[in-house]
């Protein structure tokens, strides 16, 4: 079972595919070591003011993923992706989800550096329906997608961790200069710090002098 923060959802309004996904990663097996925080704001955000990411999954010994969750109908039109739910067009999920991923990464190789060699990557869920259309080569990749056909069936961990070994092959095969084949897998104690660091638990409160 994937440890979750926080441990139930508690954002009101939060939608079923996102739903979907937390009991999925909860109810688990073989993600006993992996921490998934849940509808994670982003205050520093590389081309917004602020942002939210839907799922920030960490998994020990592959990696950091930056899922955005579209359990609504999608279509894209003129280079505009729509959105069932009527919700405002944009420049669509797995831009989102790449965003947010480099937003929260660029952050984090400032405050905590020994993330900056780690990886990061993303990957856009549709669980309700399956996304047949061939992927982009200069937009994202197949294995970038995870729709409802994958997560039926297929063990989810071989699903999630499978996404970051292909991204690991990319970065490899692309010759990036951070990318060490060792060193950018995460371990357990690096896992758990980082996990920590992007949500801290805290307690403020007034102190009986200031009464």
């Amino acid at each position: 079972m994937t440890v979750m923060i926080p441990s139930t959802i508690v954002r009101l309004g939060t939608p079923k595919g996102e739903k979907k996904l937390f009991k999925l990663l909860q109810n688990a097996e073989g993600t006993e070591d992996w921490f998934a925080l849940h509808s994670f704001d982003i205050a520093k955000h590389e081309t917004k003011t602020s942002g939210e990411v839907d799922m920030i999954l960490i998994v020990p010994g592959a990696g950091i993923l930056f899922i955005e969750v579209k359990g609504v109908g999608v279509s894209r039109n003129a280079g505009k992706w729509l959105y069932d739910d009527g919700r405002p067009s944009d420049a669509g999920p797995f831009v989102q989800a790449s965003t947010a991923m480099h937003s929260i990464r660029n952050t984090l190789s400032k405050l905590y550096p020994e993330s900056s060699g780690l990886m990061f990557f993303s990957a856009v869920v549709f669980p309700a329906f399956d996304f047949n259309l061939p992927a982009s080569p200069l937009e994202w990749h197949e294995w970038q997608v995870i729709d409802k056909r994958k997560l039926e069936s297929r063990n989810i961990a071989t699903l999630f961790r499978g996404v970051l070994e292909k991204a690991h092959k990319h970065a490899a095969g692309t010759g990036k200069r951070w990318y060490d084949s060792e060193r950018s897998r995460p371990n357990k104690v690096i896992s758990e710090k980082l996990s920590s660091y992007l949500r801290p638990n805290f307690s403020f409160g007034p102190s009986d002098r200031s009464a």
